[in-house]
């Protein structure tokens, strides 16, 4: 079974989720702001994706850090605890399955060719 991490409310999350129901494909959704993604879900993540795969720059959290906090972003260890205290900068949805991300984010055609 698939795993959804993400946001309710994310545009790209109610798309993934529509998509998923309509060609009845099993998942179960991981809500960050009902469960926040722990210190070992996050390492798992990163030793199969980088943090410029995982974090979305072009979301409002990133864009509404302070000059610090996009600095500490360039540091692995400092940007880790940024995200584990806001969990909107990671990308949406992060899809896994057997414990190993199939994909980040939504996309028709990339949705049609894994499932």
């Amino acid at each position: 079974m698939i795993k959804m991490y993400g946001i309710a409310s994310c545009g790209s999350v109610k798309k993934a989720m529509q998509y998923f129901k309509e060609k009845a494909i099993a998942f179960e959704f991981i809500d960050f702001k009902k469960e926040p993604i722990s210190d070992q879900l996050l390492e798992e993540w990163l030793k199969q994706k980088t943090l410029e795969e995982l974090v979305n720059k072009k979301g409002t959290t990133f864009r509404t850090l302070n000059p610090d906090e996009k600095a500490a972003m360039q540091d692995l260890q400092k940007a880790k605890k940024l995200i584990l205290q806001k969990n909107n900068l990671i990308k949406r949805p992060v899809l896994m399955k057997n414990k190993k991300i199939v994909f980040i984010g939504f996309d028709i055609e990339t949705y049609s060719s894994i499932f």
